[in-house]
Order: structure tokens, then C-alpha cells, then sequence
């Protein structure tokens, strides 16, 4: 059956001769019209990368520090709870949630800063 297809990909019915031309002229175009975006993130985003980040840091480097904030609290969490997530049947205290929401708005403004 797939030996009858005359796609490039030699994938049929799934992927039609043009699609596969279609692929070519793809260009992604994403856009974030959340009012936390516009409001919050977009503006503080623009003077941090504005008036305190320095012109020598490559994004990559904002990207590696984001993702070890999206990190580091999972391996705490199963380092401090197993894969249980619990303290000898107690449930997870309250400072690891604080933590980890802390964690996450790290990650999110890194994030944001790599993509200015």
C-alpha cells in the first residue's frame, strides 16, 4: 500500500501531494491575547529587558534559567515526598505550594524575557 504513493513522504492517505507542498510555505505565527499578557507580562517584560537585562546575554542562557525553575521543584518534590507525595501520611505543606507557584511565575517571566 505504500509502495502506490507518489508522495515525496511515501506516507498515504495521511499526507496528500499538497500538503506536502503546503509544508514548504508553512510559517508559524503565534500570538498570546490573554489579558494577564497585556496587562501584566508584555509591559513588565519590556522594561526588564529594557532597562535591566544586559545586551550580552544570549536568549538561550534566559531559556536555561527559565527551565530550571520548571525543574527544581519536581526533583524537591520527589526528593522531600517520594512518589507517594506525602510526609508519613501528612499531606504536602503549605511553603512547597507557595514555592512552586513562585517557581512557575519564574519560569513564565524568563520565558517572556527570551522571547523580547
Amino acid at each position: 500500500m505504500l509502495g502506490r504513493s507518489k508522495s515525496c513522504l511515501k506516507v498515504t492517505p495521511y499526507v496528500s501531494e499538497d500538503a506536502v507542498r503546503g509544508l514548504k510555505n508553512y510559517k508559524y505565527a503565534g500570538a498570546d491575547l490573554g489579558i494577564a499578557y497585556e496587562l501584566f507580562f508584555n509591559p513588565v517584560c519590556n522594561y526588564i529587558v529594557n532597562h535591566w537585562m544586559p545586551e550580552t546575554w544570549a536568549p538561550n542562557t534566559l531559556t536555561t534559567i527559565g527551565f530550571l525553575f520548571t525543574v527544581v521543584p519536581y526533583i524537591m518534590a520527589f526528593y522531600l515526598f517520594g512518589t507517594t507525595f506525602s510526609t508519613n501520611e501528612e499531606p504536602i505543606p503549605s511553603w512547597f505550594y507557595y514555592f512552586w507557584a513562585v517557581s512557575y511565575f519564574m519560569y513564565r517571566m524568563f520565558d517572556e524575557i527570551d522571547g523580547k
